[in-house]
């Protein structure tokens, strides 16, 4: 789920020609539309709206870049609906991670909190 905690701005894992509109990020900062979950969860009218911008094609091309600007490897993931609806935001994952220290090998919990 750590994909949708990526901040939107000033990150070079996402990268959008859009984005680099002052005034688009603004709005954005403003409605809290500051992480890639922000921007991926909610609909378009609904970004539309809470921006308060009446463009629907801008705000699809922005969405279409920011997945495009992502490694491939995780693009189908955050398209994926069923694992975006997973996302909350005030919630705390735990992710695995596989340590190899000089011949010993074992399971590292790391606990991420949004």
């Amino acid at each position: 789920m750590w994909p949708f905690k990526e901040p939107l701005f000033q990150n070079s894992f996402i990268s959008s020609g859009v984005l680099s509109s002052d005034s688009l990020r603004i709005r954005l900062r403003e409605a809290g539309c500051v992480k890639l979950g922000h921007l991926l969860k909610t609909s378009i009218p609904h970004l539309a709206e809470r921006f308060s911008i009446r463009s629907h094609r801008l705000l699809s091309k922005l969405v279409a870049e920011v997945c495009v600007s992502l490694p491939e490897v995780f693009r189908g993931f955050v398209k994926d609906r069923t694992v975006l609806d997973q996302w909350e935001e005030q919630h705390e994952y735990i992710l695995y991670i596989d340590v190899k220290v000089a011949g010993l090998h074992s399971l590292a919990e790391l606990k991420v909190s949004t």
